[in-house]
């Protein structure tokens, strides 16, 4: 009885529980936004512009060179002569630096008003105390730069001002690798922060103004920066992608090469420098080089270090930039051209095969058509039909065995006489009395 008293509290006990329960509700709107798969990495090309904010992601966890300066750079312009500012480089810790260029603040004072400073009194020599203070601070300045280095540029005598700016002292990361640890980007004209790829929005055709953050480790010495990039189509030099150059060097290096045809090389690649005699060179279609080195070299012409593949034939060698997409574009791996060239020719004698085959069913149906033609109205009319001539007395059977059908026919009865007018497209006529053809017009 006992048990029976408990189950039936039990019972009930679950049946108020459900009685209770209620289902909710949500009443504002969730939105819902599509994300993006980002593109697979396949390192076959620089770090480049991307087309949509998600696609920068495949290039987290790989390794930037910084260009080292080419010391053959020679500027057409004074002012580059100097150092370039890296300028683009931040860390997360706010530094001091003491800026060069400060001048003693006793010779700023002997052009003011103060005279000999041993000479004030007062107000005066407050005024002129209170001066020094601020002038012991004129050449420190806070700053976010990655390791901060001032380029001096003057000071102005008078009030002691150093003018100059701050940038990354380029020794200090020139030939250095730097990992990628994260991507994040700011819309163009939107947020003033910068936020995860996945949470921007840019409108088709502003890709290019979309900023970049890019958090990398330098494995110098594993400090954490920032390369800010304000708009993405400036994203690449300095920094090169080594998975791209390793990439080259693993198709290419000490492998054989061969000019493919190209509607836009017109079978020859023309006006290359030899880099050993500086004569011009043209590579023509199916000729072979052999890609004997892919290395960075000094230039008069780039301020950083710049990529090619060196191509070899004979006595004969040319240098083509690894960005320019020359060699992609125009050259293939000698065992792809080798392979190719078999294709063709295998499907130009299968071409050939399948027309002497058509042309033999061809002549088997034309003899067949003659003898048909022969059997049907005798020799001379049905030789006639089979080699495509109409004769006068010829039915209409007859002709349209011979042309085919008309594209119009014109017919006239007159007292029991029906006159017909064939038309063809090729402005002749055919005219016929009772089903008898008596007149050719062309």
């Amino acid at each position: 009885m006992k048990k029976r008293i408990l189950f039936l509290a039990i019972s009930l006990s679950l049946g108020l529980t459900s009685l209770n329960a209620q289902i909710t509700i949500r009443e504002n709107d969730v939105v819902e936004r599509p994300v993006f798969k980002p593109k697979q990495f396949d390192s076959l090309t620089n770090i480049v512009m991307q087309k949509h904010p998600t696609d920068y992601k495949k290039y987290i966890g790989y390794k930037l060179f910084f260009l080292p300066k080419s010391k053959n750079h020679k500027s057409k312009y004074s002012s580059d002569n100097n150092e370039r500012m890296i300028n683009f480089l931040f860390s997360s810790d706010t530094v001091q630096i003491v800026k060069e260029g400060k001048i003693p603040f006793e010779e700023i004072t002997l052009t003011k008003m103060f005279g000999d400073p041993a000479s004030l009194k007062g107000p005066a020599l407050k005024q002129y105390n209170d001066r020094k203070v601020n002038y012991e601070k004129i050449d420190k300045e806070k700053t976010n730069i990655y390791l901060p280095f001032f380029y001096h540029e003057k000071t102005d005598k008078t009030e002691g001002i150093i003018f100059g700016k701050i940038g990354t002292f380029p020794d200090s990361v020139y030939g250095k690798y730097f990992t990628i640890l994260n991507i994040e980007g700011k819309e163009p004209y939107g947020s003033k922060e910068f936020k995860k790829l996945d949470d921007i929005e840019i409108e088709d055709g502003r890709d290019w103004q979309l900023s970049l953050k890019i958090t990398l480790r330098n494995e110098t010495n594993q400090d954490v920066l920032y390369w800010i990039i304000d708009q993405a189509r400036f994203i690449g030099s300095p920094f090169f992608l080594v998975p791209f150059f390793e990439k080259q060097r693993a198709i290419y290096l000490n492998q054989n090469v061969v000019l493919r045809y190209s509607d836009r090389t017109n079978t020859n690649l023309q006006n290359l420098i030899d880099v050993n005699t500086g004569a011009m060179i043209n590579i023509k279609y199916g000729e072979v080089w052999t890609c004997s080195d892919i290395s960075f070299i000094e230039s008069k012409d780039s301020y950083y270090l710049n990529c090619f593949y060196f191509l070899k034939n004979g006595d004969k060698e040319v240098k083509i930039d690894l960005e320019s997409g020359l060699i992609s574009d125009y050259f293939m791996l000698e065992t792809e051209f080798v392979k190719q060239e078999l294709e063709k020719k295998k499907k130009e004698e299968e071409r050939k095969k399948e027309q002497e085959e058509r042309k033999k069913q061809e002549q088997l149906e034309r003899a067949k058509f003659k003898n048909d033609c022969v059997a049907k109205w005798g020799q001379k009319m049905g030789g006639y039909i089979a080699d495509g001539k109409v004769i006068l007395g010829m039915n209409n059977e007859m002709c349209i065995a011979a042309w085919g059908h008309p594209i119009n026919i014109n017919r006239t009865i007159v007292r029991g006489l029906t006159s017909e007018q064939w038309v063809y497209g090729w402005g002749t006529y055919l005219y016929f009395n009772n089903g008898a053809l008596n007149a050719i017009q062309d």
